[in-house]
Parts: structure tokens; C-alpha cells; sequence
């Protein structure tokens, strides 16, 4: 899937984990549920940091400098249960410098905003490494079927997912709203 794809897939993952983040550690003005979504949204571009075409590199390329070339072979640790875990640590450690009542919170929608792009990624027709460090072996399940972004099914799930996506968000900001 595309950037754009996993940025709104991990928004969508943060609405109703909005729950968990403690009203007392955020101002009345900002939503909890917005902080949750973008949260979630830009954790779900993490996985893909190893390629260097990737929305999060090219982000962090033109904003912070650095070098075009990956460090790493893409579908690689980031792609795995133990990336997910280690970006949820990183974001509670991260949290609580900042605000200690969010870090739990933080940690939580980081990992499981990370984690949606590997369930959105189970569809393509490369494996990924879900058990690196422990197996470096590739693993794609064969029950599902393998579906290249590129090609016009991929495009047709991709416009399916974003509709249903958007209508999440439409329904949630209704519902936060009302």
C-alpha cells in the first residue's frame, strides 16, 4: 500500500483508542481523539523507513537531511512483531520525558499504529520478516491472496480502503462532535 494508504489505515486505529489517553493530560481545545489519530497515523508510516522512496524517508530526507540510500533491506526488522514492540517503547520512553500520564497511552497507540500497516501490508505478494530477530526467514501467509499495488485489484482495494477509512472519520468526528 501507499503512504497516504497507512497514514489514514493508523489514523483510523487511533479513534477509538482516543479512550485511554487521560483527559487531565491534555488541553480542553485539542481533541483527544486528533492527538490519538496522529498519533496512530504517523506510527503506521514507521514500518516503512527502510525504503528509501517511502513517504516517512522522503519526509525525513528533505526536512531533516541525510543520505538517499536505505540502510537496510525493506520488509526487514521494521516489518516485524519486534519493530512494533520497539517503537511502542520508544514512544512511551519519548512520552514520558514529556508528560509522564501519556506515556502508557502513547506507547500503546504507537505500537498498534505501527501494527496496522503490517496487517494492511499481509495483502501484498511480499512476505515480510514478522518474527525478525528470532527468524529471519520471510513469512507470507499463502491463504491470503497476494494482491501488487500496482496493478488495477491493487488500486481497486486501495480506493476501497480509503472510502471506508474516510467514512470512519466521518462518522467518529460526527459522533466526537455532536
Amino acid at each position: 500500500m501507499k503512504g497516504h494508504t497507512h497514514l489514514l489505515i493508523g489514523g483510523a486505529v487511533g479513534i477509538p483508542l482516543a479512550v485511554i489517553i487521560p483527559a487531565s493530560a491534555i488541553p480542553s481545545s485539542l481533541p483527544a481523539f486528533a492527538i490519538s489519530c496522529a498519533l496512530s497515523g504517523v506510527a503506521a508510516l514507521l514500518p516503512d523507513i527502510d525504503h528509501e522512496r517511502s513517504t516517512i524517508s522522503t519526509f525525513l530526507r528533505r526536512n531533516l537531511g541525510g543520505s538517499k540510500h536505505s540502510r537496510g533491506r525493506h520488509r526487514g526488522g521494521t516489518h516485524s512483531f519486534f519493530g512494533t514492540a520497539i517503537a511502542g517503547l520508544l514512544a512511551g520512553l519519548a512520552f514520558h520525558q514529556l508528560d509522564p500520564p501519556l506515556a502508557l497511552p502513547a506507547a500503546v497507540i504507537v505500537a498498534l499504529g505501527y501494527l496496522s500497516h503490517l496487517v494492511a501490508d499481509v495483502i501484498s505478494p511480499y512476505p515480510m520478516r514478522w518474527l525478525w530477530p528470532f527468524r529471519r526467514h520471510p513469512i507470507r501467509p499463502r491463504w491470503i491472496p497476494a494482491i501488487p499495488h500496482s496493478g488495477f485489484e491493487g488500486q481497486l482495494v486501495e480506493l476501497a480502503t480509503i472510502g471506508v477509512v474516510l467514512a470512519i472519520f466521518v462518522l467518529a468526528g460526527a459522533h466526537w462532535f455532536a
